[in-house]
């Protein structure tokens, strides 16, 4: 059974109780093979390994993305536990860990019987909590490919001497190597274990596998871009076709809203749009106009252009010297638009005329659009 609560958003403590399996609750559990706390006469011992009852309290928390520690408290009726434990993510595809192992050990009560006449045939237990064991470890693991891991580990105690292992995990399947270096505490021995593999780890990293990564990840984005400049070159080649499809009838809309000074659309870009003007804010209007011939020249001078022309597609919805378009979408979709930039975030810059004023407005992609509005005259 465990429990945890947040302490604050980086740290989280918890409770963990378990039950092992040394009970015993009447005869339920006499002869179960999962009770061990006696030998059954005549039979062979069981094989199921002895599990105390337990309580941890314990800590975990990030000081950040990369970093992770915790520490807790166990025990048992015969030892107790103190763990810390530390991880770095060098970055998502290398982390170095250590921990620090403190053990207690509680050796089974000693009886005495008292020797005066006051005590006699009463007896009293006596139990003293000993250092068993202080253990250090340090984990370094690297990731091969996307489902494969390397790991590299060394443990040093001062019971347990010093060992590595090296396991590698594969999906849900792990092989692990323990090799038992010296059964005693060399340091020397254990820092050579742990700086020589994990120094070639750092340097088979940032010198073969960092710029392996980085060239794969090059030449996927140079395909994708490939497959963007097929998908962009059809989008414009339909959305070409849709605006020449209605060129006539816009010249002629255009023509009858001049002559009655209506909603005539002076000219529209659609993109990743490389000025900004605040809607709201006609002085800043006034100063972008000066400013607009030379971003449409920055705009046709770029080796991918950012923004298209969107004049006549965006006239022809024109409806009754209105013009409405509904938000929570993209613009993109509309007839004679196209996406030119992929994955950028992209806005709709409107110059328009009604009743001989000039206006001007811009928009986000995802954003409602209702023009003519007073607020949008900048004469």
């Amino acid at each position: 059974m465990r429990s945890g609560r947040p302490l604050s958003p980086h740290a989280t403590a918890f409770i963990s109780v378990a039950t092992g399996n040394q009970y015993a609750l009447g005869s339920v559990w006499k002869n179960s093979p999962t009770r061990t706390l006696h030998r059954q006469p005549g039979k062979q011992s069981s094989s199921v390994p002895r599990k105390p009852s337990s309580v941890t309290i314990g800590l975990t928390g990030a000081r950040s993305t990369d970093e992770e520690l915790g520490a807790n408290v166990t025990a048992t009726s015969n030892q107790a536990y103190i763990q810390a434990w530390y991880k770095r993510n060098i970055d998502m595809y290398l982390s170095v860990s250590g921990g620090l192992v403190v053990v207690g050990h509680n050796p089974q009560p000693v009886s005495t019987a008292g020797n005066t006449a006051h005590h006699a045939g009463s007896a009293s237990t006596t139990a003293q909590l000993s250092l068993g064991d202080i253990s250090v470890n340090i984990d370094m693991v690297g990731e091969i490919d996307r489902h494969t891991k390397l790991g590299w580990k060394v443990d040093l105690g001062l019971a347990s001497g010093v060992t590595v292992t090296i396991y590698l995990r594969r999906f849900r399947n792990s092989v692990n190597l323990p090799i038992l270096l010296t059964p005693m505490l060399e340091l020397e021995l254990a820092i050579y274990a742990s700086a020589i593999p994990m120094a070639a780890a750092l340097a088979l990293h940032y010198f073969v596998l960092k710029p392996r990564r980085r060239r794969l990840i090059q030449r996927q984005m140079e395909i994708l871009k490939d497959e963007q400049r097929y998908q962009l070159s059809q989008q414009q080649r339909q959305a070409q076709e849709a605006v020449r499809l209605m060129a006539d009838a816009v010249g002629r809309a255009r023509k009858q809203a001049l002559a009655t000074n209506g909603l005539v659309i002076e000219s529209a870009l659609y993109g990743d749009l490389p000025f900004g003007i605040a809607a709201q804010d006609t002085n800043i209007m006034r100063a972008a106009i000066a400013k607009f011939g030379a971003s449409r020249t920055a705009l046709s001078a770029t080796d991918e252009p950012r923004a298209c022309d969107v004049t006549v597609a965006l006239h022809a919805l024109v409806v009754g010297d209105q013009l409405v378009i509904a938000g929570s979408g993209s613009k993109q979709f509309l007839p004679g638009f196209y996406d030119p930039t992929f994955g950028a975030p992209k806005s709709l810059f409107i110059c328009y005329r009604f009743k001989g004023k000039l206006h001007e407005v811009i928009v986000k992609d995802d954003q409602a659009l209702a023009i003519p509005m007073r607020e949008h005259c900048v004469e």
